[in-house]
């Protein structure tokens, strides 16, 4: 399966692909770790509870379909954002759908430079930061690191228009 992208003027195919040997390879890391004694606590005030994360690990290592995930990105009809995104494994900002695809599907094998990745945006000399996706703990870290800039998770509102009031206000 291929999808289409467009870069520039130009349309060109995409197509990404988790590598086997990967995936192989993830799967036995997965297997081999070594899990600390279970917790002292009964609820999570320590952190997410050891059974939950062993029953995540063997979700992963054992029925995650990552075919289903290969055929999600494919099939996305990916438009070159109107702005820079920034990778959050190498740390590098990109704008070009094909790499923006094997991004994503990379970062699910490959460790995440959050270090590397948050100087690259700053560099950048942002206005504001918005994390996209569960959570708030990159923008806690943010908020340590550029004090001057504002971060937010979208996790943090109660609507998408209330996202859009508060970027579209530190953008303008």
């Amino acid at each position: 399966m291929s999808s289409t992208v467009h870069s520039g003027t130009d349309v060109q195919p995409f197509r990404t692909e988790f590598p086997g040997e990967s995936l192989d390879e993830l799967r036995q890391r997965i297997v081999a770790t070594r899990w600390p004694s279970k917790e002292l606590v009964e609820d999570a005030s320590q952190g997410v509870q050891l059974a939950t994360m062993q029953a995540l690990a063997h979700y992963w290592a054992t029925d995650y379909d990552f075919g289903r995930v290969d055929a999600r990105l494919n099939a996305l009809n990916l438009s070159p954002p109107d702005s820079v995104l920034v990778c959050n494994h190498t740390g590098a900002p990109e704008h070009e759908p094909s790499r923006l695809k094997q991004w994503l599907a990379r970062q699910v094998e490959t460790p995440v430079l959050w270090d590397s990745c948050m100087d690259a945006i700053a560099e950048r000399r942002v206005r504001c930061v918005l994390e996209v996706g569960p959570g708030n703990a990159l923008t806690k870290i943010w908020r340590d690191r550029y004090p001057h800039i504002p971060a937010r998770s979208v996790d943090e509102f109660r609507s998408a228009d209330a996202v859009a009031g508060w970027a579209h206000g530190k953008l303008r």
